[in-house]
């Protein structure tokens, strides 16, 4: 089921410092992203809203994006994927809104969402650095609600990274939700990938695995994704 995914995880993630000034890039085969600093962290680089599946079709599987682009990309182009608001389960039956207060616009939510964060430690793009471990963070929500973006710093991987003494690589990215991600049932295996959203998950978590280090990533889900975790991972052999 979700082995036919990896296979088409074969190219890998070029990270580059240019010259000392210069701020690292990260280079796959459809653009290219520049790191920023991370504000509350001088010794962390963060790649904001990298693409790694293109606009998936309605209910079905995700892919990798099909096009070569070597231009650096907008890092501010980065979007949720459609999703409830919590906030509306405290109406009262039959209520859209609560009374005087506005719906939240401030989460742009489009259906094209497949989008990553990556945290690296700057001591990563020494020469002399070892390959890391990553760290692949899954939001929780219930699969109805959340975004790479949620609850920040908790989705930061500025903790994380603190406390393995900036060891590791943190990356967190959306996957579809609710009806857009986690219909099933015999009309979908016939029209459509039941449970996208966990192909979503699944394309992401291929990343990191065939560029930083030749163990497998870890994976730490929150809430809901815990079964996610209980059905992608593949059985080891005794």
């Amino acid at each position: 089921m979700l082995k036919s995914v990896l296979p088409f995880a074969i190219w890998a993630w070029c990270l580059t410092v240019a010259v000392a000034d210069d701020l690292p890039k990260l280079s796959l085969p459809w653009g290219t992203w520049e790191a920023a600093r991370f504000p509350e962290d001088k010794n962390i680089f963060v790649f904001r809203n990298v693409r790694f599946g293109a606009k998936p079709e309605r209910f079905g599987a995700p892919f990798f994006p099909d096009w070569n682009d070597d231009n650096l990309q907008d890092s501010r182009g980065g979007r949720s994927c459609i999703q409830i608001d919590p906030d509306q389960s405290k109406n009262a039956p039959g209520g859209r809104h609560r009374l005087f207060e506005k719906p939240d616009k401030s989460i742009i939510q489009d259906e094209d969402c497949l989008f990553l964060d990556i945290y690296v430690p700057a001591t990563a793009f020494e020469k002399k650095t070892n390959r890391l471990p990553v760290v692949v963070w899954l939001y929780g929500g219930a699969y109805a609600f959340g975004s790479k973006d949620q609850f920040n710093p908790l989705y930061t991987g500025q903790s994380m990274l603190e406390a393995s003494d900036y060891g590791t690589i943190f990356v967190t990215g959306n996957y579809r939700l609710g009806a857009f991600g986690w219909l099933a049932g015999s009309y979908m295996q016939d029209k459509g990938q039941p449970n996208a959203g966990l192909y979503d998950q699944a394309l992401l978590f291929t990343l990191p695995s065939y560029t930083t280090t030749p163990r497998e990533p870890l994976l730490v889900p929150r809430g809901s994704p815990h079964l996610s975790l209980n059905t992608t991972k593949t059985p080891r052999k005794p």
